[in-house]
């Protein structure tokens, strides 16, 4: 995957192009980002636009609420509690219900700092199914250059237990030996 691809403009694209290479249940995953989207009040409109890799799920949801009403709105609290159904392997519903009950309870903020962790989950749900995922990330600097931060990649890489990752960058990643949720970079 690459970071400078011209559709990846903030946190939530780069983690949508993620999930979007997911071959399994992202459901968990894309619950969480919906309830981030309500409790932060986007409209219909600015999730559409402004996220240009949406899962085909999370697409059909946002146009679905906005056939129900217009794009200016908010997302509804029932299409919210739907979009919990978006879970659909009943192993991720059984291994990460506290997570799953969790997710309704949080502020909007609290959602988008454990977004990473909710999308490492999906990655290795799916990697018990299968021998393993291995990523390639290229362009790596590109993050850096648009003054994001760089703790929500480390989340996810740290929450991906069968995940294996290729980073490539012009410059040398200056992570040291800093912990995230006890894994060493």
């Amino acid at each position: 995957m690459s970071f400078n691809a011209r559709e990846i403009n903030n946190e939530i694209d780069i983690m949508m192009a993620l999930r979007n290479k997911l071959c399994g249940d992202g459901g968990l995953f894309d619950y969480a980002v919906i309830n981030y989207w309500a409790k932060a009040k986007f409209t219909l409109d600015e999730i559409k636009y402004k996220n240009s890799t949406l899962s085909r799920a999370v697409h059909k949801i946002i146009d679905d609420a906005i056939a129900l009403g217009n794009g200016s709105m908010t997302i509804p609290m029932y299409v919210v509690n739907e979009s919990r159904d978006l879970i659909k392997d009943g192993r991720i519903q059984s291994e990460n219900k506290d997570e799953i009950e969790e997710i309704s309870s949080l502020t909007a903020e609290e959602i988008f700092v454990r977004l990473p962790y909710y999308l490492g989950l999906c990655f290795s749900a799916a990697a018990k199914k299968v021998d393993m995922h291995v990523f390639f990330f290229d362009g790596y600097e590109c993050i850096k250059k648009t003054n994001q931060s760089v703790d929500w990649f480390m989340e996810f890489l740290a929450s991906c237990e069968l995940l294996r990752a290729c980073i490539a960058s012009r410059y040398k990643l200056r992570w040291g030996q800093r912990t995230r949720v006890g894994m060493m970079f």
